[in-house]
């Protein structure tokens, strides 16, 4: 009877200790769970301020309590993006895609980063992706529009994802929709510009400055579409008041010299706005840079004049200059990422 009492008191201490182990295991895990998910808020409120650095000191330290966590990956990926390390912000959005199939936001972040590596196909099937998803989202469908827009050229389906944004409302994962779709009504109306709908581009811009006044890029392009409709003075107009909020905007200077070489003559106000153009460009080799040091730079250095008007014959060839200055509408859209959506 003795061996017995000492057997379940045994068993007892071991039940016991058992227990104890268990609930100082699941309080531990507790404890991570809370660090993990802290150093995530914190890296984001970081991230969100550009202390980059710091954001990802806060992430590393997160995933050291939860390797297995999607979303620290997700969000180390964001930081990454934001220091332009696209290929490290590919891998960073796969892992998390990995660890949890179902987050559009992952998916997202993947093909934003393949869009800058210029993998456009695989780019085009993480959104897509992304898409299926979380078909609501206003920086999704955004976003598949850039794809086509630069990756494809496919102005068409371009401008279907840019109109499907601006019918979307608020998104829970998304804070900047008003910026986000601002830049979509810039696209937007450089897919009209592109598809020859100059007066739909027009519209398109008017309702950026209704919303934004000090738009300088919607003006500038307002100023293209004036142009493509051989409205030359209203066009100079718009060239004029981007340069008036902008004075360092030399694509507004050269459409100016343009236009005052060609359709508005005026060989002062050309060679104004064309030197200030040549002064503010970069790079160096800009093929209208080089046109115009053959128009008046070199011309002064050898003491031969600056007669615009025949240097070279190059204003003999209007169409091949507009069409030149034209496919500024597109090459010139906007090309930055919106900042990362909030965290809940």
């Amino acid at each position: 009877m003795k061996s017995t009492g000492i057997i379940r008191t045994g068993a007892f201490l071991f039940l016991l200790a058992f227990i104890c182990s268990a609930s100082a295991s699941a309080a531990s895990k507790n404890d991570a769970d809370e660090l993990y998910e802290r150093n995530i808020k914190e890296g984001a409120a970081l991230l969100r301020e550009g202390k980059h650095p710091q954001a990802i000191a806060r992430f590393k330290f997160a995933r050291k309590h939860k390797p297995e966590g999607a979303e620290v990956y997700y969000w180390l990926g964001l930081a990454d993006s934001d220091l332009k390390q696209y290929v490290q912000a590919a891998a960073n959005a796969e892992k998390a895609t990995l660890l949890r199939k179902n987050m559009p936001e992952a998916w997202l972040l993947w093909g934003q980063s393949l869009m800058y590596l210029h993998k456009w196909e695989d780019a085009l099937s993480k959104l897509d992706q992304a898409h299926r998803m979380d078909p609501d989202n206003p920086l999704i469908t955004f976003t598949i529009g850039r794809c086509y827009y630069h990756g494809y050229d496919n102005k068409n389906h371009a401008l279907d994802f840019f109109k499907k944004t601006l019918s979307l409302g608020e998104h829970k994962k998304v804070a900047n929709l008003d910026e986000i779709k601002q830049q979509a009504r810039i696209y937007a109306g450089s897919c009209y510009l592109a598809k020859d709908l100059p007066q739909m581009a027009i519209k398109t811009y008017a309702e950026v400055l209704k919303r934004d006044k000090s738009n300088t890029e919607a003006l500038f392009r307002i100023g293209l579409a004036y142009r493509s409709l051989e409205y030359y003075t209203d066009a100079a107009k718009a060239f004029q008041e981007v340069i008036k909020r902008d004075p360092q905007n030399f694509e507004a200077h050269l459409q100016l010299g343009h236009l005052y070489l060609t359709y508005l003559p005026d060989p002062e106000l050309a060679k104004y706005h064309l030197i200030r153009f040549y002064n503010l460009v970069q790079p160096k080799t800009h093929p209208w840079r080089v046109k115009i040091y053959n128009y008046y730079v070199k011309k002064k250095e050898e003491g031969t004049g600056d007669d615009a008007g025949k240097a070279d014959g190059e204003t003999a060839d209007k169409k091949k200059d507009d069409a030149s200055l034209d496919k500024k509408s597109a090459d010139s859209a906007p090309d930055s990422l919106p900042p990362p959506p909030k965290i809940d």
